[in-house]
């Protein structure tokens, strides 16, 4: 009876510092939220991070990244990137470890439908990667009320484990994926400052209708899951 006993508090207390855990990382991303707006320099590890704010896709986009972080050349993308549908932009930083892509489709999707889907792409890498994981997946809305869904995973990469955060958007009569990734063993630092990129992200709900796409027809977004599959030997 006194084992059963010490094994009930041992539980409760692991209950108590997950539970805690959870908050503190909430309290964080509160944190971080607030402060990208406000291109505010943000503290990661050793590494300072200077916010700045773009316009993308002909305005429908605004995303913040640190102002280190430069557009990825396009002869790099299709050897970085090894899947044949690749993101339209990247922003990387200079070491080469953190990632930034964006895609834009053609192919209208429902708000409805974004949990499905998310999870048809989620469980399609997982069947794809079995070694991989899936460590946190949600829904949340913008302030123009744009759903978005997304998901998080670890991968093999040539150089190590790579961590990803995916997420998919309803862009007016379009759809937005985007990934944000960088190398595993420096997860624990930049895994705020990408969550907290994804939740600033803002849409503007008038350009949202007339946002330009570079890829021509409709794509499966069911194969989604390997846009962003990356290489890191080069």
């Amino acid at each position: 009876m006194e084992h059963l006993d010490e094994s009930i508090t041992a539980m409760v207390r692991k209950g108590n510092k997950r539970e805690e855990s959870v908050r503190n990382w909430e309290e964080q991303l509160a944190e971080m939220v607030e402060k990208i707006p406000n291109e505010e320099s943000i503290e990661l590890g050793k590494e300072e991070y200077k916010m700045g704010k773009l316009f993308l896709f002909d305005g429908a986009l605004s995303v913040y990244i640190p102002e280190q972080f430069i557009e990825m050349p396009l002869d790099d993308v299709k050897l970085k990137y090894i899947h044949e549908l690749k993101p339209q932009l990247v922003f990387e930083n200079e070491k080469r470890t953190v990632n930034i892509g964006l895609f834009i489709s053609e192919e209208k999707i429902e708000k409805s439908q974004l949990p499905d889907i998310r999870n048809i792409m989620k469980d399609t890498f997982i069947k794809l990667n079995p070694v991989s994981k899936v460590f946190d997946h949600g829904e949340f809305i913008t302030k123009c009320e744009n759903d978005v869904a997304y998901y998080t995973f670890d991968s093999p990469a040539l150089v190590g484990q790579m961590f990803s955060l995916v997420f998919i958007a309803a862009l007016g009569e379009k759809t937005l994926i985007c990934n944000l990734n960088c190398i595993k063993k420096d997860m624990d630092e930049m895994k705020l400052l990408l969550y907290g990129i994804m939740k600033t992200m803002r849409f503007d709900c008038k350009s949202q209708s007339e946002v330009l796409s570079t890829h021509e027809g409709e794509i499966d977004l069911f194969k989604f899951h390997g846009i962003f599959i990356l290489r890191y030997d080069k």
